[in-house]
């Protein structure tokens, strides 16, 4: 059953993995750059001295 996988898997052309290999890159670049902007402004929020 794995090895089914694996080859269904395997089915997609290596042209068509290079095509949307950017597109994952880019959509994996966007999740971690908008936690990374979330929890510094957290970080701001919480260091502002309260007058």
């Amino acid at each position: 059953m794995y090895k089914e996988k694996l080859f269904r898997f395997t089915d997609i052309p290596f042209e068509e993995l290079l095509g949307l290999l950017p597109r994952v890159l880019w959509a994996v670049f966007l999740h971690f750059s908008r936690i990374y902007r979330i929890e510094s402004h957290m970080d701001r929020v919480i260091t502002l001295p309260t007058n």
